[in-house]
């Protein structure tokens, strides 16, 4: 990182924080609004130049440059704090949203293994609604598998015939919290 020194107007300044320079120099402006609206003060009428002292001494009173630099290191100590907070309350909504995420992806695991269960089930009934198991324990004859009655539900619950040439269920009607309490009114016109 580069060493940069305070200059006024090109002129390096010694002793002088940018704290101080910018105060000087907005009070540079000051006198030179002041002599362009025609008011002139006899106290500061002294050139910038000859203001400038190159010694080691400050341009501003001591008391003074320390007030601005110790608000410049307060002012840096706010924007740790806001870097601080802003990063604390990022993480916790960070936080909140990946416990969100697995809260989600949990149900849904738990729902597609409730439909594999349910399509197995529907897989392994025959037609009384038993599986082979059932039917045992009940005394009844043994189906085969190879039997149609076996599986026909789950069959019929995977056919997907012409899905592809209507319009999707979802744009039948439009998406509601909750089914409309009197249908369609007829009598309503615009």
């Amino acid at each position: 990182m580069a060493n940069r020194e305070p200059t006024l107007d090109g002129q390096r300044v010694f002793g002088a924080s940018e704290g101080a320079l910018l105060l000087h120099r907005a009070e540079d402006g000051q006198r030179q609004r002041e002599a362009e609206d025609g008011y002139e003060n006899h106290r500061d009428s002294i050139p910038l130049e000859a203001s400038i002292d190159p010694s080691p001494s400050t341009l501003l009173p001591v008391s003074l440059s320390c007030t601005i630099e110790k608000s410049l290191v307060a002012e840096n100590a706010l924007r740790r704090n806001r870097a601080l907070r802003h990063w604390t309350i990022h993480r916790a909504w960070r936080l909140y949203q990946t416990k969100l995420r697995l809260s989600r992806q949990i149900e849904l695991e738990r729902q597609y293994n409730s439909m594999a269960a349910a399509c197995e089930a529907l897989r392994l009934v025959d037609g009384h609604g038993l599986t082979a198991e059932e039917r045992s324990r009940v005394g009844e004859p043994d189906v085969s598998e190879g039997d149609k009655e076996v599986g026909r539900l789950y069959r019929i619950a995977m056919r997907k015939d012409d899905i592809w040439k209507g319009v999707p269920i979802e744009y039948a009607r439009i998406q509601t919290d909750t089914p409309p309490r009197n249908g369609w009114n007829h009598a309503w016109t615009k």
